[in-house]
C-alpha cells in the first residue's frame, strides 16, 4: 500500500500558537493542514469513507450475520473496497445501526458492495482528514 498526495500530513510540524508570547508555559499545538488522501490498494486509487447505516438490524445475531456477508463480499473486491472498522449504534427503538469506516475506490463501489452483501446504506460521507486525540477504548 502506498499513500500519495498527502505531504502535509506526512510532514506535520508542531508550531507555537501565534496568540502566545515567546517563553509561554503552554505546549506547542499541532497545525492541521487539510489535504486529499488517496491510497493505492492493488491498482485502484481509494479514499476513506464513513458509511452511516441507521436502524439496520434488530439484534446482535442479525448484525453478526451481516458482518460475515460484508467480509465475504469485500474479500471478492480487494482492489475496490476494504472494511477498516465499525462502531455499533444503539438506536432509539432498540435496533442497531453502525458507522463503518471503509477505504473504497468510489461511492459506487460502496453501493455495489452493500447491495451484494444485503447491507443498508443511509449515507456515505467522504472523510477529509483524521485527528486522533486518544486511541479507541477497548
Amino acid at each position: 500500500m502506498e499513500v500519495i498526495g498527502c505531504r502535509d500530513i506526512a510532514n506535520r510540524r508542531l508550531s507555537r500558537n501565534p496568540a502566545l508570547t515567546e517563553g509561554s508555559a503552554r505546549e506547542p499545538r499541532p497545525t492541521w493542514n487539510a489535504c486529499s488522501i488517496r491510497i493505492i490498494l492493488g491498482r485502484s486509487k481509494v479514499e476513506l469513507f464513513a458509511i452511516l447505516r441507521r436502524d439496520g438490524w434488530a439484534d446482535g445475531p442479525a448484525l453478526e450475520a451481516a458482518a460475515a456477508r460484508s467480509t465475504e463480499v469485500g474479500d471478492g473486491m480487494p482492489d475496490d473496497i476494504r472494511w477498516i472498522r465499525s462502531y455499533v449504534l444503539g438506536e432509539s427503538g432498540g435496533s442497531l445501526g453502525t458507522v463503518c469506516i471503509y477505504q473504497a475506490s468510489s461511492q459506487e463501489a460502496i453501493q455495489k458492495h452493500a447491495a451484494a452483501a444485503d447491507l443498508p446504506v443511509t449515507e456515505i460521507i467522504p472523510v477529509a482528514d483524521t485527528v486522533i486525540v486518544r486511541p479507541d477504548p477497548k
